[in-house]
């Protein structure tokens, strides 16, 4: 996992081209701030949907994302085969330079690599658990970046969890609406399932803030990569803004040992 250098005032990176998102990063001391890369999806619908990923096996170290509207998603799973059927327009980043850009729909659909749906739910047991917000492994209380656990997340195959944590007060429950976010800043963490113990460091991400509800969390297929999305905070509901985190070379350490 690559954290970002830098440190001096709010950056915010938008392509010349109509082609490329943007990415910021705001070091300050308020909600956003990112130690990796973000992106506002604004080529997507603003539509009830999900986010599907893929490799780009043309590529390396590069991941393409799209987003599908409840109605794409229906009509895609008619013939059972996931993420072959039209789409929202495709952005690819690239892990190696940091940077998103948007491309044509043949880059997702010429492309036979696994898809992930981020909006699948991942019911995989594991030791961790949330009590009273705190984070608990086998029933015992461990340290964690943040001040409120918000998400625990378990990776496809290997033994290691995703937690997402905010330094924060978590906000009352609205009925009817998600999960409740929290204040403050959000962090990033992985630990192994088999010990508790966390893989590398606690991570910024720039999700959460003054959205309704907390950032909804994927792994992809091939375990390098977890994606944060966060949702409109307004009338509408597709996403407003997701950030990457490259956890390749922790899966790699675990993996190997």
């Amino acid at each position: 996992m690559k954290k970002s250098g830098i440190k001096l005032g709010v950056l915010v990176i938008c392509g010349l081209s109509p082609s490329f998102g943007c990415i910021w990063r705001d070091p300050g001391t308020r909600n956003p701030t990112s130690d990796v890369p973000c992106l506002a999806p604004t080529a997507w619908s603003a539509e009830i949907g999900s986010i599907f990923l893929r490799e780009d096996s043309q590529e390396s170290a590069a991941l393409l994302l799209t987003y599908y509207t409840n109605d794409q998603w229906i009509f895609d799973t008619h013939d059972q085969i996931l993420g072959n059927d039209p789409h929202s327009p495709v952005y690819r980043f690239q892990s190696q330079k940091e940077y998103f850009e948007e491309v044509g729909d043949a880059a997702w659909d010429n492309l036979s690599s696994e898809v992930t749906d981020c909006g699948a739910f991942l019911n995989r047991e594991n030791p961790f658990s949330a009590v009273a917000l705190v984070l608990q492994f086998r029933g015992q209380n461990i340290a964690f970046a943040g001040r409120v656990v918000m998400s625990i997340t378990p990776a496809p195959r290997s033994p290691v969890v995703a937690v997402l944590s905010s330094d924060g007060i978590r906000i009352a429950i609205i009925p009817g609406a998600g999960a409740p976010p929290a204040s403050g800043q959000y962090f990033h963490q992985l630990f192994s399932a088999l010990d508790g113990k966390p893989i590398g460091p606690a991570v910024r991400v720039a999700v959460g803030g003054r959205a309704k509800e907390s950032p909804r969390v994927c792994w992809t297929a091939d375990e390098h990569y977890v994606i944060y999305e966060q949702r409109n905070s307004g009338d509408k509901y597709g996403v407003e803004n997701l950030c990457i985190v490259d956890v390749s070379n922790e899966i790699a350490t675990l993996q190997g040992q």
